[in-house]
């Protein structure tokens, strides 16, 4: 498994269907180059670790439908279990991958039902 390719995946995901402020600021969490510089010189602990988990799902939380909270806390809740970092990270990627996937799903699901008169009428209740 190439971890940074598998970085890089993480957040051209999470800034594909983002507006551009948004994007950037993502990209700037989440910084590959700084990412793959650490992985690179063994520099990519336990702690480093914790915080990708932690500002990940922070950004899932802040991007996805809010239905699907309690989804990405028990992710969350299964990567956290991990102890080692050879288990820690393929769940980390399992889990991601599945949160950015029901993210994936919902958007396409919001523009296959947008013209809906219920989703018209949600449209309108926030606006």
């Amino acid at each position: 498994m190439n971890l940074v390719k598998e970085y890089e995946i993480l957040v051209h995901r999470m800034t594909q269907t983002t507006r551009l402020r948004t994007a950037e600021r993502i990209r700037n969490d989440f910084d590959v180059e700084l990412f793959k510089q650490m992985v690179e010189h063994g520099a990519f602990d336990g702690n480093s670790m914790l915080g990708l988990v932690n500002t990940t799902f922070g950004w899932i939380k802040k991007l996805h439908c809010p239905f699907r909270d309690e989804e990405a806390d028990a992710a969350k809740a299964r990567v956290m279990g991990c102890k080692t970092m050879d288990k820690v990270v393929p769940i980390f990627i399992k889990e991601v991958t599945a949160c950015l996937d029901y993210m994936d799903h919902d958007m396409a699901e919001f523009i296959k039902y947008k013209d809906h008169p219920v989703m018209q009428e949600a449209l309108r209740r926030h606006k």
